[in-house]
């Protein structure tokens, strides 16, 4: 595979173009202008042609097979709930979709083409990450002005969560495990500075995966290199986090809160949508499901957990999908062994997005990041197959 950067490339223009659409109050002042609205058109046009692309001239990987099959069915939902009438909240359910899982078919592409590239991707990696600070930033300020005029309103940030999509990313500085680790650190600490309980806790297991994953990796002089690295890493960590349980009086609340079980209300809406599952829905309701943002019609808000989300929405037809999409997704994972890096880079998106489904979104808020790492994963991994087949082949 060619592992020349090409900066002036569609795949470079597309992947800035997101940076930017996600960055649109820096570059446009507010959010929701023409100009954004414009660039957000422009590029689920692409997804859609490079999804529709991917269908018709590529054997479909399993994960994509899945995925496809999930999307499909989310999207029949999302048409059917905005025929009922036009509204940007009806709108806005389709476009959450289309936004997260969409933008993974041209990132496999270009993957397959040769576009996106280990050399490309390192490079991109950073601007991600200075991306997202930035966004991080942004939003914080915003937070604070909440704040001065509600002092009931919560001093978190969702950034969080995207600092969290980039780390499997930073599998494939793997055998760079300076990198690595001091990328580890940094989007640790903004993960803790977010104070997102469900981002801290899954990143805790990420941070602990990824290291177990590259200490069991590494031999001889090298373990002992990446252990002491660990140890360093750990260190840093902790003190951070022990600097703010002394500086910060959110984040000790939010800690004595989580220790007590305080679920956020979650206790609230997840016993409203069982028990209407259970007891106020007609068998047709149980099978298909009352529609899409049901749960917003019925709990007044988002259900905090995906197959909650599904069983209401789209019942027991979304809940089947759902677990085979989960299913492909597992093998696909199991599929990418022969490879360190790709392996860990999968794991770990595996692990995020599977544990974000228990009390988050997961299939509606996967981040561009996200979707292109998957994306350059599964190319990967077709063209590691398509290498093995042509070889058979001709053997």
């Amino acid at each position: 595979m060619m592992q020349n950067i090409k900066v002036f490339s569609f795949c470079n223009f597309f992947i800035a173009l997101w940076i930017i659409y996600n960055l649109q109050a820096l570059f446009f002042g507010v959010q929701g202008t023409l100009y954004s609205r414009l660039i957000l058109l422009f590029l689920l046009v692409v997804s859609f042609y490079y999804f529709a692309y991917t269908l018709f001239h590529y054997r479909i990987p399993q994960y994509l097979k899945g995925l496809t099959l999930l999307l499909l069915v989310l999207i029949a939902y999302g048409l059917i709930y905005m025929l009922g009438s036009v509204g940007k909240v009806r709108q806005a359910y389709l476009q959450s979709i289309l936004i997260s899982l969409l933008p993974i078919f041209p990132f496999y592409v270009f993957t397959r083409q040769g576009k996106l590239n280990l050399k490309t991707l390192r490079w991109w990696i950073i601007v991600f990450v200075i991306a997202t600070t930035v966004e991080f930033f942004q939003v914080q300020q915003r937070t604070i002005q909440v704040k001065m005029m509600d002092e009931d309103a919560e001093m978190v940030n969702n950034v969080g969560y995207i600092f969290l999509s980039i780390m499997p990313l930073l599998a494939f500085y793997s055998r760079k495990k300076i990198i690595m680790y001091a990328g580890l650190v940094y989007l640790a600490v903004f993960i803790l500075l977010a104070m997102k309980r469900g981002a801290l806790l899954i990143g805790v297991v990420i941070v602990l995966w990824m290291i177990y994953s590259t200490l069991k990796e590494s031999k001889g002089i090298r373990k002992i290199g990446t252990f002491l690295l660990t140890l360093f890493l750990f260190f840093l960590l902790v003190s951070f986090a022990r600097e703010l349980l002394s500086t910060s009086d959110l984040f000790n609340a939010r800690i004595e809160n989580t220790m007590e079980g305080d679920s956020s209300g979650r206790d609230y809406i997840y016993s409203t949508l069982w028990n209407h599952f259970l007891y106020d829905s007609t068998i047709l309701q149980q099978l298909f499901g009352n529609g899409a943002e049901a749960t917003v019609r019925i709990a007044h808000i988002h259900a905090h957990n995906d197959w909650l989300e599904l069983m209401i929405n789209q019942g027991l037809l979304g809940i089947i999908v759902y677990l085979v999409y989960w299913y492909r997704f597992f093998n696909t994972c199991k599929s990418s062994k022969f490879d360190d890096e790709l392996f860990l880079a999968m794991s770990t998106l595996f692990i995020i997005y599977f544990l974000k489904t228990l009390f988050s979104m997961s299939y509606s808020n996967v981040s561009i990041y996200s979707a292109i790492c998957l994306g350059y994963c599964l190319g990967l991994i077709s063209n590691s197959e398509k290498k093995s087949y042509i070889q058979t082949e001709d053997s």
